[in-house]
């Protein structure tokens, strides 16, 4: 499985998510009226990364882990049904 479904489906173990899924996270925020900026900046995965530029931030993140941008874009969008 690919680090970011890893990290979609593993149990969080800081910031009281102890328990609790990224997908039960992201639906918590989603329903208490968090924007999803406000939701991926209490990632701690992504602490210290630039939130204003999603795209440009996972295209640098992918260079430099010396991966395809557009292979993990596809990739990702397959295990997750998205077109």
């Amino acid at each position: 499985m690919n680090p970011i479904m890893n990290m979609l489906n593993s149990n969080m173990g800081t910031n009281g998510a102890q328990g609790r899924n990224m997908m039960a996270m992201a639906m918590s925020a989603m329903m208490s009226g968090k924007s999803p900026h406000e939701f991926l900046k209490s990632i701690p995965q992504l602490n210290g990364m630039d939130l204003s530029n999603i795209q440009g931030t996972a295209q640098k993140l992918c260079q430099k882990k010396g991966v395809n941008y557009e292979d993990a874009k596809s990739m990702i969008s397959s295990q997750i049904g998205m077109k």
